[in-house]
């Protein structure tokens, strides 16, 4: 076979996966939407945003709430997002929501197709399934909204939320919300610092004869 004819047969082999992995992507869309909100969580904290005008990335493909996949989108290869950092102080599982522009059907109710995910500790936007947790695309409001629920979150430990877009142009202003058992703080966990124990034996014994100086006065004092 000539190499000008192998070349065509490589791009028309590429143009076709390509085809199908956006046909795939777009037929994920009619999938039912899984999971049950936490009837009466502990802690609500909502937050805004808009990633109109952020940086990009090319995201993952999302499998569920605590999958990220293994597969980059050729729909979302450039597009806008958001992060923003949270901790719990109880470990569960928590409910992580998200309502892009009003939410639901997008073209109609001037939303648009969002998409979110969490990742644990630290985020890379050129590492995308470094620490992902896990996204979900469309949630039970449909285009317009996604919903992460019985995400297992650990006390104490930082996460982020990224929120972006399906497509490339898909972006704009959106509310998330982070629901469940315990203390939601928005930002990053900072341990207390550990205080050395020489320091606290330090301490205790400085302690110890301000004390012991303290009463030795007290009876002198008496005394006179």
């Amino acid at each position: 076979m000539p190499a000008f004819a192998r070349a065509a047969l490589l791009m028309s082999s590429a143009l076709l996966c390509s085809t199908v992995a956006f046909a795939d992507e777009y037929a994920a869309k009619g999938a039912p939407f899984q999971g049950v909100r936490i009837a009466s969580p502990e802690a609500t904290i909502n937050y805004t945003g808009n990633t109109t005008g952020g940086p990009t990335w090319a995201r993952p493909i999302a499998v569920s709430a605590t999958n990220c996949g293994t597969s980059i989108s050729g729909v979302g290869s450039a597009t806008p997002y958001s992060t923003q950092q949270f901790f719990v102080d109880t470990a569960g599982s928590y409910d992580i929501t998200s309502v892009q522009g009003t939410g639901g059907t997008a073209a109609p109710e001037g939303g648009f197709d969002g998409y979110i995910f969490v990742y644990r500790g630290s985020f890379d936007p050129a590492n995308q399934f470094a620490n992902c947790v896990g996204g979900n695309d469309d949630g039970a409001g449909g285009i317009g909204t996604s919903g992460m629920l019985g995400v297992p979150l650990d006390a104490n430990q930082t996460y982020i939320i990224v929120t972006t877009g399906f497509g490339n142009t898909d972006f704009g202003p959106f509310q998330n919300t982070i629901a469940g058992p315990g203390n939601i703080t928005l930002g990053a966990f900072i341990a207390a610092p550990a205080v050395p124990v020489d320091t606290l034996r330090t301490g205790g014994l400085i302690a110890l004869m301000l004390l012991l100086a303290s009463a030795a006065f007290v009876v002198i004092q008496r005394r006179n």
